[in-house]
């Protein structure tokens, strides 16, 4: 009702400020969101499964809480540049969205975001973003191009678990935390890179990435997580530079076509079963 009398006043001296746009806004004067809306509130348009497209006007500075989700025909969306704020699940189980760009002022993207998006395929995060959220983008079978631009500082779990299309990954030289399962069973994932600014791998980070062959451990790394490369079976090169100071139990156990391995002084513990029974572990020698 509130809206309906916003767009009915007539005297252009009024200025609006924090106006939400909420479901009873849509049962009375449809999907073209206002321009006078600050914020869409939470379960707006949540399961409209004839909506297709959607407006979002450059006065919106939030969107609430599962505000599109079960949009089942929504195809694209455009999300201004004036959007800081993104709630839980906005766009989970929107089957048929293929393509998002996160403008530069959202500074964290929520947990279970874009979950289930099955028709997924490209993401671009702009370059401000600083944090993607739990299960942001969990269970992608189509997701190929994920483009995630500088000052990303935390990837968190489960963002690519299970994807089966994507095949190169180059993490951002701002993230310091790969969390746990965060890329595990990408079973097409060939190469991954890890710049220097990472601190910590997760548990099961990479587990059962059949396709990736090689990896380099950066010397900034001083823990890979349990199970962090378990049954990688067309693992065949692992670099793992000064500055590990742990690697635990089973971290690559299962790595079967691991041959052979290079551990370098800095390591001061190797977990039980960190290698498969075939891989020839070399310890580097002090210059003392």
């Amino acid at each position: 009702m509130l809206i309906l009398k916003l767009l009915t006043e007539t005297s252009r001296n009024i200025k609006f400020i924090n106006v939400t746009y909420t479901l009873n806004d849509i049962e009375k004067i449809g999907n073209n969101i206002p321009l006078c809306v600050t914020s869409i509130g939470k379960n707006c348009f949540d399961d409209c499964e004839n909506l297709s497209s959607v407006v979002i006007p450059p006065s919106v500075r939030s969107i609430g809480q599962f505000c599109f989700r079960w949009c089942g025909n929504l195809s694209s969306i455009t999300i201004p540049s004036s959007v800081t704020s993104i709630g839980d699940y906005c766009f989970s189980y929107c089957s048929n969205l293929s393509s998002v760009m996160i403008p530069s002022n959202v500074k964290h993207i929520s947990y279970g975001c874009f979950k289930k998006c099955d028709s997924l395929s490209n993401v671009t995060i702009s370059q401000f973003s600083t944090i993607i959220g739990k299960k942001c983008l969990f269970g992608y079978e189509t997701l190929c191009s994920l483009k995630i631009l500088p000052s990303v500082i935390i990837i968190n779990n489960k963002k690519f678990n299970q994807n089966k299309f994507l095949t190169n990954f180059t993490i951002p030289s701002t993230v310091t935390s790969i969390d746990d399962y965060c890329f595990s069973r990408c079973k097409s994932l060939i190469g991954v890179t890890i710049p220097s600014s990472v601190a910590l791998i997760g548990d099961y980070c990479f587990c059962e990435c059949d396709s990736l062959s090689s990896v380099t451990i950066p010397s900034s790394v001083t823990e890979i997580g349990d199970f962090c490369f378990y049954c990688c079976s067309g693992l065949r090169s692992v670099t793992i530079n000064p500055g590990v100071i742990n690697i635990g139990d089973f971290r690559f156990c299962g790595c079967n076509n691991l041959c052979s391995v290079t551990i370098p002084t800095s390591v001061a513990y190797i977990g039980d079963d960190c290698f498969s029974k075939n891989t020839v572990i070399h310890h580097e020698q002090s210059d003392n």
